[in-house]
């Protein structure tokens, strides 16, 4: 063989190496995306005895790198089966349960690992926690199977229902998540403060059978179909989605709007009136983000009028919102639908420990709400008037407990504290790194941040990084100084924050 077309040969080769490292990238993160998880449910409705029975198949693989022998996994609904472990605060008591309370949650009838029935347990003052023995070597996968029944009461909570709609969120054996650092699986409790559930990205099937007076709102790819009596047959594909929630309601009507970007958005109201608000803010606000924060990860957001005891509730690819919030005025119903659409990137694209570090979901989603009035031209008065009127009460009073916007949830003992002192000072935080910043640098973090921690689930030290990097300077003694003297603005007597 000649010299010169042995050199052609070994050009090709590179050629073809380079191409093929060049790719590695891309398979390396296609392989990691379908790596996920998976979790199949087939849900059976009771309407007239308030009850679902579900069988739930979850193929489970151990990256924890280490030696598993025992999971653990969140069942929230638990709460509900005693008065003293429900999570709403005692003076909306009566008004989370209207009928006077009755007990729901979970009775499993069987507990498999990999076909064999498995020693289990519940664990917790409210039982929110299962432990199921196994042997799981890192890197391996087994088949867990969960046959139980969820009994629904007469609830305005995160989980139950009312006249008109049935709320299924926590209502299954969710995969705790692993802490590297502490080398095991960190439980936060159920609090009336914010739903805890810290979960990570997993793909779902669902299906569900409910009567044609209902419509469902569920994440993913839906489909129906119609038999001869009247039932509609819901096949759910949702993939990368942290807890699967479905909401369905009597009586609602139907608005849809597709983005530029593909992504539906959909609206079940009450009313026309209340149906068409939801889906106009909600695309709106889901556009700007898109631009601001990157593309929506799954086809359709849905957002539902239902009872609920708060003002709005956000899960990936579904949006509950009150009938009281759609009365209120139009300010206020643009911050909570705003805020809501944020969550599905704060809490759902990126994940994060909401009972140990709820800033980062709250705070961050609040603080995108007051965004939105920025004035694209760099006139700020809109958004400072919006920002003084939230932040103010705030800086105004003392906080007893000496909490901070990056306490745990636990230490909080009220909503309204929880409020004051994580959303509404931790707001003042995000302004003043955003301040120093400048808007489109602070954005860009932001949008980095989703980028990066996209399906994964950050921290504290991962909004940093990126913070520091794009701003060139470091944050973390501003941050954490800020957070924690919050109580020194008492004695300035502000009346205008800027």
């Amino acid at each position: 063989m000649s010299k010169s077309r042995m050199a052609r040969l070994c050009a090709l080769a590179l050629c073809v190496l380079l191409a093929l490292g060049a790719c590695l990238p891309a398979r390396a993160q296609a392989e990691e995306e379908t790596g996920r998880d998976k979790y199949d449910l087939a849900i059976e409705v009771s309407l007239a005895e308030q009850l679902v029975r579900v069988t739930e198949t979850l193929e489970y693989t151990n990256r924890t790198g280490a030696e598993l022998n025992g999971m653990m996994f969140c069942v929230y609904a638990n709460t509900l089966r005693r008065q003293t472990s429900v999570p709403v605060e005692a003076d909306l008591f009566s008004c989370a349960f209207p009928e006077g309370y009755a007990p729901g949650g979970v009775d499993f009838m069987s507990v498999q690992v990999n076909g064999e029935a498995a020693e289990w347990g519940v664990q917790g003052s409210s039982e929110s926690f299962l432990r199921v023995e196994c042997h799981l070597e890192p890197g391996e996968t087994a088949l867990f199977r969960f046959d139980f029944y969820v009994l629904l009461p007469v609830y305005s909570g995160a989980m139950g229902i009312g006249d008109l709609t049935w709320r299924l969120t926590n209502f299954y054996p969710v995969a705790a998540v692993w802490d590297e650092y502490l080398q095991d699986f960190p439980l936060n409790g159920y609090t009336a403060m914010t739903e805890p559930l810290f979960s990570d990205a997993a793909d779902y099937h669902a299906t569900i059978s409910l009567p044609e007076t209902y419509h469902l709102a569920a994440p993913g790819d839906v489909r129906a179909t119609t038999d001869q009596s009247g039932m509609v047959h819901y096949d759910i594909q949702a993939e990368g989605v942290r807890e699967l929630a479905l909401i369905f309601s009597r009586k609602t009507t139907d608005r849809t709007e597709t983005l530029d970007s593909g992504v539906t958005v959909r609206a079940l109201g009450n009313t026309r009136q209340n149906a068409e608000k939801m889906k106009s803010l909600a695309a709106d606000a889901l556009s700007w983000m898109e631009h601001v924060l990157g593309a929506y990860p799954w086809p359709t957001l849905t957002l539902i009028e239902t009872e609920y005891l708060y003002e709005g509730a956000s899960y990936p690819g579904v949006i509950q919102v009150s009938s009281d919030a759609l009365k209120g005025d139009a300010d206020a119903l643009h911050d909570l639908i705003y805020n809501l659409v944020a969550h599905q990137y704060f809490s759902g694209i990126v994940g994060n420990s909401r009972g140990s570090a709820a800033w980062l979901s709250e705070t961050l989603s609040s603080y995108m709400a007051l965004l939105s009035y920025m004035d694209r031209d760099g006139n700020n008065e809109r958004y400072l008037k919006r920002f003084n009127r939230q932040i103010l009460p705030s800086l105004q009073i003392t906080i007893p407990g000496d909490v901070t916007p990056d306490s745990s949830t636990e230490r909080f003992t009220s909503r309204m504290e929880f409020e004051l002192v994580v959303i509404d000072r931790g707001c003042v935080v995000l302004h003043d790194i955003q301040s120093s910043m400048g808007y489109e640098k602070f954005l860009s973090a932001l949008k980095l941040y989703v980028e990066r921690m996209h399906f994964k689930n950050a921290t504290a030290a991962d909004l940093l990084e990126i913070l520091n990097e794009v701003s060139g300077r470091r944050w973390d003694e501003f941050l954490y100084g800020q957070m924690h003297n919050m109580n020194d603005f008492l004695t300035e007597k502000i009346e205008w924050y800027e």
